[in-house]
């Protein structure tokens, strides 16, 4: 996994701002496409993430996989089947 150079990180979240004003964010689809992917990385990336937690902290691998990998990917997974239920289709103001 390449590292992002701290200098494009100001272009980046500017990109990230105009996709958000755009609108583009709305779409039920789009969403359903972005925890998609994070899905397919966690899952392409589980022995990067396994070798730098041992690397880190000597954790074993299994429980790497099992405990942060296998969290998230169930999360996303869920998320991805419940999508729709987190899109509101008005503004509701909270006053609290």
């Amino acid at each position: 996994m390449a590292e992002t150079p701290l200098d494009s990180i100001p272009s980046i979240f500017q990109d990230l701002r105009a996709s958000f004003k755009s609108g583009k964010t709305k779409s039920i689809a789009w969403r359903k496409r972005q925890i998609e992917q994070l899905y397919k990385m966690c899952d392409e990336q589980k022995d990067v993430f396994a070798s730098a937690a041992y690397a880190d902290f000597h954790r074993p691998s299994a429980e790497t996989l099992l405990y942060d990998c296998g969290v998230v990917s169930f999360s996303l997974n869920y998320k991805i089947y419940r999508v729709h239920q987190n899109v509101c289709t008005r503004f509701i103001l909270h006053t609290s």
